[in-house]
């Protein structure tokens, strides 16, 4: 599915923030900070500075005051941002108060911290390491954010045991995984170090438990995808950071093969650092927001459409759908009053153009298609229902998962039901997700199908010979 980046948001997209500024307003921070022309300058290779800035940031910018304990990994709070920044846009217009689950939490619980100070989310942070857990208890209840935040204590499993002691119900998870597979990898002079790759900018913080994994990452997050699966009803989207670029082909294909319904990858910049973000869902309802325009700045309403006929709505939802299926539609998702479709070609404009062709050149291609998109109908009683040959025709079916996002020409919803109070007016809307065509793609397929519908069906259906019988 879709590529993207994050870096529209980023909280610090030009500079770095005001290091001397900062060191007046947070005594603690001042010592690490050294002022040459009035601009304040930090040592990144000392741990002490990197957690003092940290602290200040989260103090001045989030109201949050975390104690960092001391050998543990300081978060650098412009990449954490990111990854909620692309959580934020992934649940962009959903309405309801969201539950997250932070994976491995760490002392500082500075995910769940900043989703529910932000965003008034509840957040449950787990950890395998008892005194993290205690850490962020009281980094919890040092904010007062009790009623927001969770942390609990799981038992460490070789398969991963990611989800399983946690209660309830998740909109998503998210996970900053160990991205070692061994203490030597993570010594940035070590032999692992590919040697055209410049060297860090910042001191290495963390415990083993922090940075290291059996396997390392990709191993860490082949169980934690293998796990998903089997919790696939506990969280709606499932995210983690991914440190080695590399490594998203294999859990793409490990994704693929644990029957995930959709996925997304992002790329998070700041500065000289690059991480990515994997998110994937099994359950049907979150698929539409992980689609790559599903979440535009500005949501178009649904454009509505009322015809004047007498047929029963299952029949009218029928005609519709089979005038799609005639345009080349594929039918994504489909249930009674409802149903998705995606176009991969234009074929609902010039529709008069491609007429004339036709007759003009009776061997042409335009004339055999024409010929193999007749519409026929039949007339059942005399109620004036109107069918498209039978109910046991074949729609055909389509998969957005594997469907490249340059391919999609339209792809919207569209409902139906019955004007209240008004026994002869059927309404279809339609909603537009995403494709090239735009919403002006879908105002030309519903005046096809307003045209078409009223021009042949409810012709056929009001004639006086359907009315006699």
């Amino acid at each position: 599915m879709a590529e993207g980046k994050i870096q529209r948001r980023r909280p610090y997209p030009k500079r770095n923030p005001d290091f001397a500024e900062l060191s007046k307003n947070y005594t603690f921070l001042a010592p690490y900070v050294t002022v040459v022309n009035g601009r304040g300058h930090i040592d990144f290779k000392n741990k002490d500075a990197l957690r003092a800035l940290s602290r200040a940031i989260l103090l001045e910018d989030f109201g949050l005051d975390v104690i960092i304990p001391i050998d543990t990994l300081v978060p650098m709070i412009p990449q954490r941002l990111n990854y909620i920044l692309w959580i934020e846009e992934i649940f962009n217009h959903y309405n309801e108060q969201l539950r997250g689950l932070d994976v491995g939490t760490g002392g500082t619980a500075i995910y769940a911290l900043l989703c529910a100070r932000k965003n008034n989310w509840k957040m449950v942070g787990t950890d395998i390491v008892a005194e993290s857990i205690n850490f962020a208890k009281t980094n919890i209840a040092r904010n007062g954010m009790e009623d927001l935040v969770h942390a609990q204590l799981t038992q460490e499993d070789s398969s991963g045991n990611f989800f399983s002691e946690v209660d309830g119900h998740f909109h998503f998870s998210m996970c900053n995984p160990p991205f070692f597979s061994s203490e030597e990898e993570t010594d940035s002079l070590g032999k692992s170090r590919k040697l055209d790759r410049p060297l860090p900018s910042a001191a290495k913080t963390g415990t083993l438990s922090e940075l290291v994994a059996i396997g390392g990452e990709i191993n860490f997050l082949h169980h934690m995808i293998t796990e998903s699966q089997k919790h696939a009803s506990k969280v709606g989207i499932f995210t983690t950071m991914v440190g080695i670029k590399d490594d998203l082909k294999f859990l793409k294909t490990t994704l693929k093969a644990n029957n995930a319904l959709g996925h997304i990858t992002t790329e998070f910049v700041q500065g000289k650092t690059m991480r990515w973000g994997l998110a994937w869902t099994f359950d049907q309802k979150y698929v539409s927001l992980l689609l790559p325009h599903s979440r535009p700045s500005k949501i178009s309403p649904p454009i509505q459409v009322k015809i004047n006929c007498t047929c029963p709505i299952k029949d009218f939802e029928f005609n519709i759908k089979r005038l799609l299926n005639d345009l080349e539609f594929q039918f994504i998702n489909t249930t009674i009053g409802c149903i998705e479709v995606l176009a991969k070609s234009n074929t609902w404009s010039n529709q008069r153009r491609k007429r004339r062709a036709a007759l003009r050149n009776p061997d042409s291609k335009e004339q055999s298609n024409l010929k193999s998109t007749k519409i026929e109908y039949s007339i059942t009683g005399v109620d004036e229902t109107v069918c498209m040959n039978n109910s046991t025709f074949e729609f055909t079916s389509g998969d957005i998962q594997n469907c490249d996002e340059k391919e999609v020409v339209l792809h919207f919803q569209m409902t139906f039901q019955t004007e209240v109070n008004v026994a002869n007016t059927r309404i279809f809307s339609c909603k537009f997700i995403n494709g090239s065509s735009g919403v002006d793609g879908v105002h030309q397929v519903v005046q096809y199908l307003r045209n078409k519908y009223v021009s042949h069906i409810c012709n056929i259906s009001n004639s006086p010979n359907t009315q006699s019988q």
